[in-house]
């Protein structure tokens, strides 16, 4: 079953009951003000809570001896959800801030608030969709109202995208140019005040964070888009996009857009302001083919389901790729003995943040040359990226493994040609290897017993 029958289970259009009185809104991709449905649902109500969900299962180790959220990505979500926090507030109706398991705290929240409404963004991985259903199970008489606030387009106004997606980017591109896209809607300027009155379960201030190059509040993510734009760099974008290093390179739009604190339908429309004011070139086109990427694989992650996950993918063979944990933790530590590949898994590790050039060059090496299982290095990515996404993740690791929409059947990159085209003189490698002399892995010297990775 995919995301779309599963979906069929819930009351996932609002109806707009105006004899509700209280809503219960639980942010999760949609961390900001502007641009954002469920605070304009949530304003029609007489009361609302807001709740602040704080999950001590996210920093367990998964199947894969990874964590859902690493250090890094927590402190740019914490940053997020604080500022979050401070402009609710501000607009009348102060959050509360609640720890435990996901769906027990959200069952807990609607008898504590009396809440008829519950209110979020729709979900697109299937765990997420997983824990919607036992709400609504735990709750009969809920009434839940799912908004798209992640993506460009909407499930209720683009019915193709459940009935008839395509398994290739390219022919959903042709269709979502022709389908157009809506324009982002007014920020509220006010919330009903909060039905809760309780003490916080955790604090902002009390986390262990991370030292970051980048702030994960919607402010600083509405002022990078603008300084982005502003600097030209737009204009030049297909031309620098596939360097290894450099800030304004790529547009990193990425960061804010995971988390939700930049819109996405916000961003589309800056650009096309852009374009009407500095021109349209190929590589500002380019830009909107990168949002249709990302628009593509929340989509097809929502239609595969389970699929999403599996080792096989979409295909119809398995990957001639297993777990070997010596070679594994030689990848993940930067420690290969390959300089570039090291370069790239140390650049990871100290700032949550590698190119897209690079994370296509670190996943080749993983599948082509380490011969590993592309689950564990997707799973890796989830923990160190700062910008990770469900659906753009695990669906780009399908591809380059050859189990996903990729009509090639996977990539494979030649690392000398890489280096050859992208660090020529060796400036990244340094930078990031610095005075480290790397040896090739001893591979498969050690056994399993190592298993799993000391961090």
């Amino acid at each position: 079953m995919n995301y779309f029958a599963l979906s069929a289970v819930l009351a996932v259009n609002g109806q707009k009951d105006t004899e509700l009185a209280t809503a219960l809104y639980i942010p999760t991709h949609d961390l900001r003000i502007h641009d954002n449905p469920c605070l304009t649902r949530v304003a029609q109500f007489d009361t609302a809570c807001i709740g602040l969900i704080y999950d001590p299962r996210w920093f367990k180790p998964t199947r894969y001896q990874t964590k859902s959220i690493g250090l890094k990505r927590w402190t740019f979500t914490i940053q997020a959800m604080e500022g979050f926090y401070t402009a609710c507030e501000g607009l009348g109706n102060k959050p509360v801030l609640r720890m435990g398991e996901f769906v027990a705290v959200v069952n807990r929240l609607v008898q504590e608030s009396g809440a008829q409404t519950l209110i979020m963004s729709r979900p697109v991985g299937w765990y997420e969709c997983e824990q919607l259903i036992a709400i609504q199970a735990a709750n009969p008489a809920l009434q839940m109202e799912m908004f798209d606030t992640y993506t460009l387009f909407s499930e209720g106004a683009h019915a193709w995208l459940a009935e008839k997606l395509p398994r290739q980017y390219t022919p959903f591109r042709r269709l979502a140019e022709q389908a157009g896209t809506a324009a982002p809607i007014a920020a509220v300027e006010s919330l009903p005040p909060c039905a809760l009155q309780s003490e916080d379960e955790w604090s902002f201030a009390a986390q262990d964070l991370f030292s970051l190059d980048f702030i994960g509040t919607e402010q600083a993510g509405l002022e990078h888009l603008k300084q982005y734009l502003h600097c030209g760099a737009a204009s030049r974008y297909k031309e620098t996009r596939n360097a290894l290093s450099g800030w304004s390179n790529s547009s990193k739009l990425s960061l804010w857009l995971a988390s939700g604190s930049l819109s996405v339908r916000y961003v589309w429309q800056s650009i096309a302001e852009y374009e009407r004011t500095h021109g349209a070139n190929e590589s500002t086109q380019w830009l909107y083919v990168e949002l249709l990427w990302r628009e593509y694989f929340q989509w097809l992650a929502r239609k595969l389901g389970t699929q999403l996950y599996r080792f096989q993918g979409i295909a119809k063979r398995q990957p001639l790729t297993s777990f070997y944990a010596h070679r594994f933790r030689a990848w993940c530590s930067g420690t290969t003995g390959e300089p570039l590949v090291d370069a790239i898994m140390h650049e990871l590790a100290q700032t949550g943040y590698i190119s897209n050039r690079s994370r296509q060059i670190a996943a080749s090496y993983c599948v082509n040359e380490l011969q590993l299982d592309w689950r564990y290095g997707a799973a890796w990515f989830e923990q160190e990226l700062v910008d990770y996404d469900v659906a753009s993740n695990w669906g780009n690791w399908q591809y380059i493994a050859g189990v996903g929409v990729d009509p090639r059947g996977g990539r494979r990159f030649d690392i000398e040609k890489q280096v050859a085209q992208f660090d020529p003189e060796g400036d990244y490698i340094k930078r990031w290897l610095g005075s480290e002399l790397t040896k090739s892995v001893a591979l498969d010297v050690v056994d399993a017993a190592d298993w799993p990775l000391a961090r």
